[in-house]
């Protein structure tokens, strides 16, 4: 009598039959770490924004500012204070800008709160910065901080039920 060598019909089902309880065990858990890449990306582009506008303004002597607009999601560095990064002609003078696309995943601006004219603006003496934060919210609800200090100090923190991995906000 010969030998069959291969798999039935019925056993190639039960496997994919378990693979498929096993992908949809495990979906939910994949969105959620896109969820959270997603906002970590997000609060670390503007951290570096924020940093960046910090050495403009150290290295050139001037004042320069983060304009960021909530709505439209875009942030943008420039010398001239009270430039909204809605309006194109900002957008040209920028020395750099973050467009909508670091918002993506699902992130999006809860709270903006800078002293002034609402934007972060960074002395050029000793790189010192009005005071404020941005918060980030994705949308399974969780958050980061990024925090400015009025010594122009750029961190970021987790608000109660944040995003683990970076300190409380006090």
């Amino acid at each position: 009598m010969k030998r069959q060598t291969g798999l039935s019909l019925l056993e190639v089902l039960c496997v994919v039959a378990i693979m498929a309880i096993l992908l949809a065990i495990a979906n939910p858990a994949f969105s959620s770490l896109r969820q959270r890449q997603a906002l970590k990306s997000a609060a670390e582009a503007l951290s570096q924004l924020f940093q960046f506008a910090q050495r403009r303004a150290l290295q050139s002597g001037v004042g320069y500012g983060v304009s960021i607009n909530a709505e439209l999601g875009c942030a943008v560095v420039v010398a001239e204070p009270g430039c909204d990064c809605a309006a194109s002609d900002c957008r040209e003078r920028a020395d750099y800008q973050l467009g909508s696309s670091w918002l993506a995943g699902g992130v999006a601006i809860s709270e903006l709160r800078f002293t002034g004219d609402g934007s972060a603006r960074f002395s050029p003496l000793r790189g010192a910065a009005t005071a404020g934060h941005v918060l980030l919210r994705s949308a399974d609800g969780n958050g980061l901080k990024v925090v400015v200090s009025r010594l122009g100090r750029v961190r970021l923190c987790r608000p109660v039920g944040g995003e683990g991995g970076y300190p409380p906000c006090e």
